[in-house]
């Protein structure tokens, strides 16, 4: 993880969630009383590798905050510190409710509905709609593209974006 490379950041994720399954599995026997924890194994065991990703994309400052401050402490022989740093990640990974918070899409929503000159409200769409947290990841990952502000990768933001709402025209017809 301290290189800062996807690939690293990757890496380095799979081996603290194996070191945290292990020292949780050593403890349950003991975990009586321990909820959190017990819910932690549990999300951890069922985890839904889309949503954890969503997760950090929405939370992306909060994820890296976390993670300096776990190689700092760590970096300290600060094992408390650290032990506190790698909690507040795991705790807003799998403890927190899930992302993306539904008044953001809700106000996405909005957004397009008036941008396209449409005049009523979208909650009677959104009735309709069933995996509009898909249809917004997709969102997000276009715009990752398009900020990129290459002819390439405008045109694959520029895509991605009209197959959202493809898709989102689609559900709601």
């Amino acid at each position: 993880i301290k290189k800062m490379t996807v690939p690293d950041i990757v890496s380095g994720l799979v081996l603290l969630f194996r070191a945290v399954t292990e020292f949780i599995s050593m403890v349950f026997p003991c975990a009586q009383g321990y909820d959190q924890l017990k819910r932690l194994m549990w999300e951890m065991a069922n985890a839904n590798i889309f949503k954890i990703a969503m997760k950090i994309y929405m939370h992306y400052d909060e994820f890296y905050n976390d993670i300096l401050r776990a190689l700092s402490c760590f970096g300290f022989f600060n094992f408390k510190c650290f032990g506190e740093a790698v909690g507040d990640f795991l705790r807003l990974m799998f403890l927190t409710a899930q992302t993306p918070k539904e008044e953001n899409i809700v106000e996405f929503v909005k957004g397009f509905l008036e941008g396209i000159g449409e005049e009523k409200s979208p909650e009677n769409l959104l009735k309709c709609v069933k995996d509009i947290e898909a249809i917004w990841a997709e969102v997000l990952e276009a715009l990752q593209h398009l900020s990129k502000m290459t002819l390439p990768e405008i045109i694959k933001g520029l895509t991605m974006l009209f197959a959202a709402i493809k898709k989102f025209i689609t559900m709601i017809s």
